[in-house]
């Protein structure tokens, strides 16, 4: 089974280019596809200016990680009440003990430097006018892609692979479309095309109970502080990563058997255009 909204330049030529491209009806004239991609670089620019490098990302984590097991491996001698004292230090367990937090103390620096750089670019003046001049555009494509006034949007799971080292890494994203109905089919507009799914072509729904970890929250609300997702178990962690559970998968018949992920916080509002099919979703572990 295989996401609709599956970006993978290796296979497509094109990293915008999905994999359930046969579902796509109608896509944004060539003008304001040009203007969506120069604003997608842009977004990319701020998106790296808002995060640590990649390296020292994963030397965070290594510090972290190694800082924990020194620690808590050193700890553990230390209150070990059958070790005697002399043989903890003839050992070098303090040494071990300091090394571990140390790595700690350093990891945990650079997290918090993490978020402050974060939250420093999303309240810088620039950000704010992209943030507008994109809100701009996609207005403007709605209109281009004929996306009838009772379209409402959901997010969407997008899976997305990149290459680091020759080793192929998958990332969640979420991505915000307007979903309607157009006659015998669920149609979503995203910010280039639309994608029309034939009703005779959904076999199933599924509500799947295992914990699904993405970036990029589109909700004017934070995660964290409105109730309304705390029902939802949405969690987001230090890095800008987010968390929720369940979510639901729609399956799809086409060329091959496809897959519509849904978070659960906005399945609800889909519930409507889907009918009989949506009401009687089926609960999976994975």
């Amino acid at each position: 089974m295989k996401n609709i909204y599956t970006f993978c330049e290796s296979k497509t030529g094109d990293p915008e280019k999905p994999e359930g491209e046969e579902f796509i009806v109608k896509r944004l004239d060539p003008e304001l596809a040009a203007k969506h991609e120069a604003l997608r670089k842009e977004a990319e620019r701020l998106a790296e200016n808002a995060t640590l490098p990649k390296w020292l990302q994963y030397v965070t984590l290594g510090f972290l990680l190694v800082g924990m097991a020194l620690f808590l491996g050193a700890l553990e001698a230390l209150t070990d009440s059958d070790v005697e004292y002399e043989v903890m230090v003839k050992n070098g367990v303090w040494w071990f003990f300091g090394a571990g937090a140390a790595l700690l103390a350093v990891g945990g620096a650079l997290m918090v430097f993490s978020v402050i750089r974060r939250k420093s670019v999303m309240s810088d003046s620039a950000y704010r006018d992209f943030d507008e001049r994109n809100a701009r555009h996609m207005v403007a494509a709605r209109e281009n892609l004929l996306v009838p006034a009772e379209a409402f949007p959901i997010d969407v799971f997008c899976e997305r692979y990149t290459f680091l080292f020759k080793h192929r890494m998958k990332m969640n994203v979420c991505q915000e479309n307007y979903v309607y109905r157009d006659g015998t089919a669920l149609c979503l507009a995203g910010a280039e095309y639309v994608v029309r799914i034939p009703w005779e072509k959904i076999e199933r729904v599924e509500r799947v109970e295992r914990k699904i970890a993405f970036v990029n929250w589109n909700k004017p609300e934070p995660a964290k502080s409105f109730v309304y997702y705390k029902v939802y178990k949405v969690r987001e962690n230090q890095n800008g990563q987010y968390y929720v559970k369940p979510y639901y998968r729609i399956v799809i018949r086409g060329g091959e058997t496809w897959e519509l992920l849904i978070p659960s916080y906005d399945y609800d509002k889909l519930v409507p255009l889907l009918g009989s099919s949506g009401e009687a979703y089926v609960t999976v572990k994975k």
